[in-house]
């Protein structure tokens, strides 16, 4: 099964109209809507202070490094 995303609009008879891209060659689909409730609330602008926390935290020197077979079986902090 393969799956593609793409928006649709929604019209006034609350009909959806999808086309689908001409290199797709299905005979049967499954459709999923997730769709967004219209709000009327906007939220309020908040400040942004950036920077208040620059230099209070370092990263060890092997944060790339590959995880042990201890970390992964649950057994590196017994």
């Amino acid at each position: 099964m393969y799956a593609i995303e793409f928006p649709v609009e929604i019209d006034a008879s609350q009909q959806i109209h999808v086309q689908l891209p001409k290199h797709i060659h299905a005979s049967k689909a499954r459709v999923i809507v997730m769709y967004e409730e219209e709000s009327t609330h906007i939220p309020s602008a908040q400040s942004v202070t950036l920077g208040l926390f620059t230099g209070k935290m370092t990263m060890s020197d092997d944060f790339n490094d590959p995880l042990s077979d201890d970390f992964w079986l649950g057994e590196a902090h017994k």
